[in-house]
């Protein structure tokens, strides 16, 4: 089986691009995230085009490669992460969706669900857990990654979401929620006992 076909079995990519990725994907395996069994998760994987994201002369330093390696080839960045619609509220989902082109109302639940989960992604409820450069080459290096991460951030997905995603003190199980800034809610309470 060659790599794509691997890839594609395990992975479904986006139909409608709606966040100027290279590529978004969710895994075909859905994630028990909570005992609702509305409220399921999944992985994704986002490539973006460094070129189009990082001005030209700050790409060296963050993806190590040469000006001279980037000029054969662009720089992608390919992440993993965790997105869960369920946990959402209607309000936030109607924001989600209220940038959306108005032609674009996908009628199957399934199709609508996965917009839902790359739409989130980029709204900013969802963690990023992991993230690595490759140059855009024919082999395409980056789904040897994926498909080899998988698994293990399938079966650990409750550790990476569990960990503290930034300075404020928010868990991935506040950014699923929606819940931008609930770390740092929690350490005012604190203080105040």
């Amino acid at each position: 089986m060659t790599l794509r076909k691997e890839f594609d079995r395990k992975f479904e990519v986006m139909c409608k691009d709606v966040s100027n990725s290279e590529l978004f994907a969710v895994s075909r395996r859905r994630l028990k995230l909570d005992e609702n069994p509305s409220v399921h998760g999944v992985l994704y994987l986002e490539i973006r085009n460094m070129k189009h994201a990082v001005p030209h002369e700050e790409l060296p330093e963050l993806t190590g490669f040469s000006h001279r390696q980037m000029d054969e080839a662009d720089p992608l960045m390919a992440t993993l992460g965790y997105v869960a619609p369920g946990f959402l509220s209607q309000k936030d989902i109607h924001q989600l969706w209220a940038g959306m082109d108005s032609s674009y109302h996908p009628t199957a639940p399934l199709e609508w669900w996965k917009t839902t989960c790359e739409l989130a992604v980029h709204y900013g409820t969802a963690v990023h857990a992991q993230w690595k450069f490759f140059l855009d080459t024919e082999d395409m290096p980056w789904l040897q990654w994926a498909l080899n991460e998988k698994m293990p951030m399938e079966s650990l997905c409750g550790f990476y979401i569990d960990k503290q995603v930034n300075a404020c003190g928010d868990t991935g199980w506040d950014w699923l929620k929606g819940d931008i800034g609930a770390g740092a809610r929690r350490q005012a309470q604190e203080v105040r006992k």
